[in-house]
């Protein structure tokens, strides 16, 4: 396997696998060991309990109790999203403590998000790097790992990252079929099939898929996707497995491309209706995205397991928008009278590619001396593509009311005639990124497997930008049979892009970014299994950030940009599932964080409040379920969140004055589970932000107002 590996990788994974107890005990037989599951890097669904889970894949990259995990894990289980009508990731994570919408998301239709105060650009489907749009028809729970995690998965920002494990084909069959219709025109249907197309259950399949389309609360804000994921696992021998996905994903929307508007000499946005929209008619966009997984499991013998996966993921945006640039509000004796737009036509068109190929080794239950280990070795290569055209007006003419746009400024010409036109200027950017990286991990147990001492170190290859090895350790142990307190320290790499600097006349590369964080608290499981918690401290550095001279213009001869800079995180996060009854679930998050510039070459900039980051955050969830009696089958459920403020939407002294001052919101639902004419049958009603609260959801975007939706689902 070695041979096999790009040369710069050889030597340092021939050390992992040299100095392993995995290289030392491979050879052992298995004679006599107790069976174990085919596949350890799947999530069991036993382990799922209404909306708690008890095990994650996301922190080990094997299925791993949480308890054992010395790191904060937030998992979003597919109950949840069905009982709260939660369609997306987006949506989904929404109540987790620390974590909040970043902005822009709608353009290209990314879901990306601030973590524990940082951006978070590591979006994974089953372990594997996926940066296209989510859809609820084929997840079986969501991930969220905080702090850094680059040894498990490379390239990774300081806050986090979300992870998606998917719904896999069961041995058992099974049909379902949803419909979701309401405010604003929703309407929305899905389905999922599954079973084994061979009599011996050799060979199982799932099909998911939905198709959803409405108009918005924002004027020609409309939408229409269709999402659809075949899914196939095929067993040739008992020890062997392989498993293959495909995803198709359309969309086609129209969003509000500029901000909000702000009075630039105040720096204060300004109070604007809701409902303002800067969507034109003309404005559209479309994202198609394919992403195709196969893996193989193979076990050898009852402690040995292989797992060889490779992953396509592309995407394509054509995106149009008529309003592009954002011109100042109009004051008329001090008083707001209207907002004035230049009439900037834009068109954007991306194409990105991305090929991963990762290898996971696992050993369990390695006995060497009075500690037994679990080994996780694993190499990774991951290659990103993308190239983007874009096209703008070079002279954008007057700028007028987006309100009520004269008929003369209005561009109703097709894309083609746009790209046409003489005074358009057309710039196209080439990005391409190769990393290949080596791991390994040892989960350590001792003291009758009262201590859990997690270790360990990635070797990465980055090409132009070098080389990266990077550490991670950490431990829990079981204090009592119901508490466990853990600690971890870990760190993790960016790269930082190249940029043109105007002050030396070339383009200048500078080292990645680079952050450790600490993490440390204890988990719990009291009352018999009918409470189990997290209560966590943590703390995250982030520096080497690229930042513009304090000197503008800079002298001749001197940088624009400097290598500087340092940001922090710190906190206390709070996660707990009560379940006093069958019929009752609690669930509460909270998470206080201090996010903010510690040092900087702006000195004004020292002390501010990193974006999008609410210093308190927290949400309660209750479900209560009627089990006997005339109503039984009936099923209540509320979702309160609260964000304080402030919360900035930027990070920069000049703009220090533009934020939310925090919000709240409550989302409700009603479900009946009967069964109708032999056909179980779930009918549910939600309504979301059922105090039609008004905040900013995301830089430059309102939330939606109050919505009511009506629900059914036939199981067969």
């Amino acid at each position: 396997m070695i041979h096999a590996l790009p040369a710069c990788l050889r030597p340092a994974l021939a050390i992992v696998f040299a100095t392993s107890p995995l290289f030392a005990l491979a050879a052992q037989p298995a004679a006599g060991d107790p069976a174990v599951q085919l596949d350890p890097f799947v999530v069991s669904q036993e382990t799922t309990k209404g909306y708690a889970a008890t095990s994650s894949l996301s922190a080990t990259r094997i299925n791993t109790p949480v308890r054992e995990i010395p790191a904060t894990i937030n998992i979003v289980t597919k109950e949840f999203m069905a009982d709260f009508g939660r369609t997306t990731v987006e949506q989904a994570i929404q109540q987790v403590g620390g974590v909040a919408n970043r902005g822009r998301n709608e353009g290209h239709y990314e879901e990306f998000f601030m973590i524990r105060g940082f951006n978070s650009t590591l979006n994974l489907k089953n372990g594997v790097p996926y940066n296209i749009f989510t859809d609820s028809s084929n997840i079986e729970q969501v991930e969220v790992v905080k702090g850094p995690q680059t040894v498990l998965y490379g390239l990774a920002d300081p806050g986090g990252l979300v992870n998606i494990i998917t719904k896999k084909p069961l041995p058992v069959r099974r049909q379902s079929v949803g419909f979701k219709f309401g405010s604003e025109d929703f309407h929305r249907g899905e389905f999922d099939s599954t079973g084994p197309i061979l009599p011996d259950g050799a060979l199982l399949y799932r099909l998911t898929g939905s198709y959803e389309e409405s108009k918005s609360w924002l004027r020609y804000g409309e939408s229409k996707q269709v999402f659809l994921t075949p899914a196939l696992t095929w067993r040739p021998f008992e020890s062997t497995k392989v498993d293959l996905e495909y995803t198709y994903q359309w969309r086609n929307h129209a969003f509000q491309r500029p901000a909000l508007p702000i009075d630039a000499a105040a720096t204060r946005r300004l109070v604007i209706d809701r409902f303002y929209s800067t969507i034109t008619p003309d404005d559209d966009s479309t994202v198609r995205g394919d992403a195709f997984e196969v893996s193989v499991v193979q076990r050898f013998g009852s402690k040995f397991t292989a797992k060889a996966t490779a992953a396509d993921v592309q995407r394509s945006t054509d995106m149009y928008n008529y309003v592009g640039a954002i011109g100042n509000p109009v004051l008329t004796g001090g008083v707001l009278t209207g907002y004035r737009f230049v009439p900037n036509a834009n068109i954007e068109e991306l194409e990105s590619s991305q090929r991963h190929y990762y290898l996971d080794l696992n050993a369990r239950d390695l006995v060497v001396g009075p500690t037994v280990h679990n080994l996780i070795a694993g190499f990774q290569q991951d290659e990103r593509s993308s190239f983007t055209n874009t096209w703008r007006l070079a002279n954008p003419g007057a700028s007028f009311d987006p309100l009520n746009p004269p008929s003369t400024v209005r561009l109703t010409t097709s894309r083609a005639e746009l790209r046409a036109r003489n005074d358009l200027r057309q710039g196209g950017t080439v990005a391409k990124t190769t990393n290949r990286g080596v791991f390994l991990i040892d989960q350590m147990k001792a003291f009758e497997s009262r201590l859990t001492v997690l270790g360990g170190l990635r070797y990465d290859d980055l090409g132009a930008s070098g080389n990266r090895t990077t550490p991670q350790i950490g431990g829990s142990f079981a204090v009592t049979k119901a508490i466990n307190v853990y600690g971890l320290y870990s760190e993790s790499y960016v790269p930082n892009p190249s940029r043109l600097d105007a002050g030396l006349g070339r383009i200048v590369d500078f080292p990645p970014s680079e952050s450790n964080g600490l993490d440390f608290g204890f988990k719990a499981e009291l009352l018999e299994g009918k409470l189990s918690s997290t209560v966590s401290y943590f703390k995250i550095e982030r520096s080497n950030i690229p930042q513009p001279s304090p000197l503008f213009p800079p002298p001749p001869g001197q940088p624009q940009w400097l290598l500087s800079g340092l940001e922090g995180s710190e906190g206390v996060e709070v996660e707990a599932f009560f379940s006093p009854t069958p019929e009752w679930q609690f669930v509460f998050s909270y998470a206080h964080t201090k996010a903010e510039i510690l040092e900087s070459l702006r000195t004004t900039d020292i002390g501010l409040q990193l974006p999008q980051t609410s210093p308190d955050s927290f949400s309660i969830t209750a479900r209560y379920t009627i089990g006997r009696g005339a109503l039984k089958g009936l099923s209540l459920g509320a979702l309160v969140i609260r964000r304080e403020g402030p919360i900035p939407d930027f990070g920069t002294y000049a703009n220090r004055l533009i934020y939310d001052n925090g919000w709240t919101r409550l989302d409700l639902f009603a479900a009946y589970e009967t069964t109708f004419a032999g056909v179980p049958t779930k009918f549910s009603i939600n309504v979301n932000n059922a105090t039609d609260s008004v905040y900013l959801e995301r830089f430059g975007m309102y939330n939606p107002p109050l919505q009511a939706f009506f629900q059914t689902r036939l199981t067969f």
